[in-house]
């Protein structure tokens, strides 16, 4: 059997799940988003196209086959389902729509009702002979369900064939066995029923009711404006009624008496799969049970929506009401009698679709994996088409189901990818700023070299001559003054353009092994030994785990040197200062801090603080270079230096730079945020007070 009759158009499908929520086959595999049908599950009911809003679902077509066949020599017969008044417009007749056919170019019309009753007889003959339940065949896709799920209740499937097979054995016999027999119905799985082995080579070809539309419009034949014409026989009776639930009963004159479950009717997906489940287990009485998997036929997936439910079960009623008052009963028993012969029977095979169940790990794996480490993770919200998260976790096991269909989990990995996103981002601007601000000191370390060397040697001469002058005798008191006044300003000139010079300077980084923490310490003590600063408190928390570094020490105590000494001055000589050392190995970086517990440095002066001659300091008591030189130096050594400060609480020079300096050119120079208490497994730091003498 061919089931190729569904399949999914390529990247229209948008990862609604719809197809998969409402399969009862669950046979829909969902590869990169895209839902696929799975020819060997599929059992034609075309759930999967009734529910898709994407149009992204497309029906095995047989208008052009059709086409050929009424252009060939062939005399064709159209045998509409019983449903058809359903799908026929308010403003036509049965007369018209057989009239529309026949232009079209079928050389007959005959109502699959018909066979209805030919069916409703076997049904009946079967009822009153077996004590074998009973589940009736009008419905394919009950069959497939059947021979592909629950292959072991085959034997309890009436071995009848379907009226549209029925009709057709009697159109071959009525009308001759080379007419080509269409089909014409609301019924997807007709089409597979068409191409099934047990019953194939009857059927042509099958349209379903939306292809018929499609066919009188290619040949422009419009019916409202045709001449009704009588369909042709065998003319129906009450099979006319088997597109309603029920309907089968009716045909085969079999009465359900609400209070007695030997006889059941059966219809819509859901109302099915749970019957099935319960004649399976046994716990059902039922001799006899009509199912369709629609809610009757005139609910069919390609029946127009003309009114809805209602209004076609109106339609249908109406109609048989209609012909049954000019019913000619002598003439339905000559063709009941004449076809009696005809063999009916048919039989059916197994089709397991044998699925290889996953073990209880593998499911706990995948669950684990859509981040559901408990049962309280488990949402069973069913956005992803299943029952339950351990639904999806089972599919995920057979290959036909993906871990990013969980909405929860997507969600998730959305959520962190747009932290990454935001960090990266960040991290890009913060790099961006640190290019910026590096290219804006190299010009202004060019201008400065030039500025200075101009100005140094003028200044020179100003102190030369201001000295010449003051050590002349004759000079009054007030004289004295102005060139003491000119001499120290002028020196003060000369400390600023040696800043320059140093800023400038593109020194070279003479490398050697040190310790970190040596350094640290012996600064420390350089600087506390100045007993103007006695107010100070020292606190040092260095790891003493800290291999050997390389690095200039003259130019990296220099460093040091001027962040205690800001921050002394941020803090007006009296607080706390703070050093610490840590070891990042996973990234072979050294990192220190000197921190105070002082005002802290308001927002608007972050992004300045490494600009040059930028200074909070009054006039006179400062150049605004020391932050600016600090910069160029940890920079020579392939390093970083960030602040985190906030105001009243303190601020913190974070200074990171790669333990040997030949790996950070190859390393991320600009560095990445400093990474604050990462200590070594089983370390804890040791706090020295430099003011006394014991542990801090």
């Amino acid at each position: 059997m061919d089931a190729g009759i569904i399949r999914t158009l390529e990247n229209k499908c948008r990862r609604c799940y719809n197809c998969v929520r409402y399969c009862p086959a669950k046979a829909i595999k969902v590869e990169k988003g895209q839902a696929v049908v799975l020819n060997d599950r599929c059992i034609g009911c075309g759930n999967c196209f009734t529910v898709c809003t994407q149009n992204a679902k497309a029906i095995l077509s047989g208008v052009e086959h059709v086409r050929e066949l009424l252009k060939s020599n062939k005399r064709v017969v159209a045998c509409l389902a019983p449903s058809f008044p359903a799908e026929m417009d308010d403003n036509c007749t049965p007369g018209q729509l057989v009239a529309a056919y026949k232009k079209a170019g079928f050389h007959k019309v005959v109502e699959v009702a018909f066979g209805a009753d030919l069916v409703g007889r076997e049904y009946r003959r079967i009822y009153d002979e077996t004590g074998i339940p009973q589940i009736t065949t009008s419905c394919p896709a009950v069959i497939y369900y059947v021979e592909k799920y629950h292959p072991h209740l085959i034997p309890y499937l009436t071995p009848v064939v379907s009226p549209m097979i029925a009709t057709a054995l009697a159109v071959r016999k009525e009308y001759g066995r080379d007419v080509a027999v269409v089909f014409i119905g609301p019924c997807i799985s007709k089409k597979m029923e068409a191409r099934d082995p047990n019953v194939a080579g009857i059927i042509d070809e099958v349209l379903t009711f939306k292809e018929s539309r499609l066919l009188r419009a290619i040949m422009n034949i419009k019916i409202e404006e045709m001449v009704p014409e009588s369909f042709d026989p065998p003319h129906p009776s009450w099979g006319r009624a088997f597109p309603i639930t029920g309907g089968v009963l009716k045909s085969a004159e079999l009465k359900d008496d609400v209070l007695d479950y030997k006889i059941q009717v059966v219809d819509g997906r859901e109302h099915f799969i749970d019957f099935i489940n319960e004649f399976q287990s046994g716990r059902t009485t039922c001799k006899f049970a009509e199912i369709l998997f629609c809610e009757g036929c005139i609910n069919g997936p390609m029946i127009s929506d003309s009114g809805g439910p209602n209004a076609r079960k109106r339609k249908v009623a109406d109609y048989i009401r209609e012909t049954q008052r000019a019913f000619n009963l002598e003439e339905w028993q000559y063709y009941m009698k004449k076809f009696s012969d005809l063999d009916l029977s048919r039989s059916f095979k197994t089709d397991f679709v044998d699925v290889k169940e996953p073990t209880t790990e593998e499911i706990e794996e995948v669950l684990r994996a859509t981040n559901k480490f408990s049962i309280f993770d488990e949402l069973n919200c069913k956005a992803c088409g299943y029952e339950s998260c351990r639904g999806l976790a089972k599919a995920v096991c057979e290959g036909i189901a993906e871990k990013e269909m969980c909405l929860n989990y997507t969600i998730e990995h959305l959520e962190n990818t747009l932290v990454e996103l935001n960090h990266s981002h960040q991290e890009l601007q913060t790099t961006q700023n640190q290019l910026i601000n590096t290219e804006k000191q190299a010009s202004l370390g060019q201008l400065a070299a030039g500025v200075a060397h101009e100005v140094n040697n003028p200044l020179g001469t100003i102190v030369l001559y201001a000295d010449i002058l003051l050590n002349e005798n004759h000079i009054d008191d007030q004289t004295k003054k102005d060139l003491l006044l000119i001499a120290r300003e002028a020196q003060r000139c000369k400390t600023i353009v040696s800043g320059l010079l140093d800023f400038s300077r593109q020194r070279e980084v003479f490398t050697r092994k040190a310790d970190i923490n040596t350094l640290l310490t012996e600064t420390v003590e350089l600087i506390k030994s100045q007993k103007v600063r006695e107010k100070v408190d020292y606190v040092l928390e260095l790891n003493p785990f800290i291999p050997a570094v390389e690095i200039d020490p003259d130019q990296m105590k220099q460093v040091v040197v001027n962040l205690i000494n800001n921050a002394i001055e941020a803090m007006n000589e009296e607080g706390i200062i703070t050093v610490k050392s840590e070891y990042l190995e996973d990234k072979d970086r050294i990192q220190f801090v000197v921190g105070d517990n002082g005002p802290g440095i308001p927002k608007e002066n972050i992004n300045k603080l490494f600009t040059p001659f930028f200074t909070t300091k009054q006039i006179g008591q400062g150049t605004g270079l020391g932050l600016a030189i600090c910069y160029g130096i940890i920079k020579m050594h392939r390093g970083d230096i960030k602040v985190e400060t906030e105001l009243g609480t303190g601020s913190a020079f974070v200074i990171t730079f790669p333990r040997l300096h030949d790996i950070g050119a190859r390393g991320d120079i600009l560095g990445k945020a400093a990474e604050k208490g990462k200590l070594a497994v089983g370390f804890q730091p040791r706090r020295f007070n430099l003011n006394g003498n014991g542990v801090k």
